[in-house]
């Protein structure tokens, strides 16, 4: 697009759909970190601070990251936790049912 041939009308349109784009994209992006800092609370306090005070076998263990899938059960990181009893007993099938 030749920008020396355009009449100020024009120019001010793409300009602002320009500066319009770019504004949908910046809110697109806080939406996705704030997801992401949402997460972080939820493993915080569900897997650090909760399910790993305990030993993977423990039914505390896995009451903790119960409560955090409740919280977001889109967090992969937790479903592999949960998982973990039945990968290190070798209960590979089992382990298949959680993921």
């Amino acid at each position: 697009m030749d920008l020396g041939k355009m009449n100020k009308s024009s120019l001010k349109l793409y300009f602002l759909c320009i500066y319009v784009l770019f504004g949908i994209i910046c809110i697109g992006q806080n939406e996705i970190v704030s997801k992401i800092k949402s997460q972080d609370e939820i493993i915080q306090e569900y897997l650090i601070n909760g399910a790993w005070k305990y030993t993977y076998l423990s039914k505390e263990w896995d009451e903790w990251i119960n409560l955090g899938l409740q919280k977001d059960s889109t967090i992969a990181y937790l479903w592999q936790q949960k998982a973990l009893p039945f990968l290190e007993t070798k209960k590979i099938s089992a382990s298949y049912s959680v993921l």
